[in-house]
């Protein structure tokens, strides 16, 4: 540790915010939604694939995608690692979570729902944020959203 690091923790004079590990390198991954788009499949289905990437500083662990589902939309198929969230009736819910655990250092996860089309005149959106343990310098790219069409 430096002299005015140790001299300032003595005296109890560090600035806010201030950390003697300043000078290290910091850990953070940025982890993003690279890309996103809805797919009609069929007379009535759609499939929504969602692309994540990781940065080229650290592993995110434990990364995670949460997409949200247009109202009275079923989920009909998800891939491994996925699960819909609880609702009163089957296979509607307003979430799915995807578990992608460790992302790689510009690693790359790709995910694919299959759901039904939402009702007629219904302005739905699906929408999708990742995240995961490690700190993230740049959460403004975690967040994608796209038209149920």
């Amino acid at each position: 540790m430096s002299e005015p690091i140790k001299l300032g923790l003595l005296l109890g004079l560090l600035p806010f915010g201030a950390s003697p590990l300043a000078s290290q390198k910091t850990w953070q991954a940025d982890i993003r939604i690279q890309a996103m788009e809805v797919i009609p499949v069929g007379q009535g289905s759609l499939s929504l694939r969602v692309q994540v990437a990781g940065g080229d500083q650290e592993i995110a662990r434990e990364s995670r995608l949460e997409i949200l589902v247009p109202v009275g939309v079923e989920v009909v198929r998800t891939t491994g690692g996925c699960h819909a969230g609880t609702s009163p009736l089957p296979a509607v819910a307003g979430r799915v979570t995807c578990h992608l655990g460790d992302l790689p250092v510009r690693g790359l996860r790709e995910v694919t729902l299959t759901t039904s089309r939402p009702p007629k005149g219904n302005e739905a959106r699906f929408a999708a944020f990742v995240l995961s343990n490690t700190p993230d310098p740049i959460p403004s790219n975690n967040f994608a959203e796209r038209p149920a069409r």
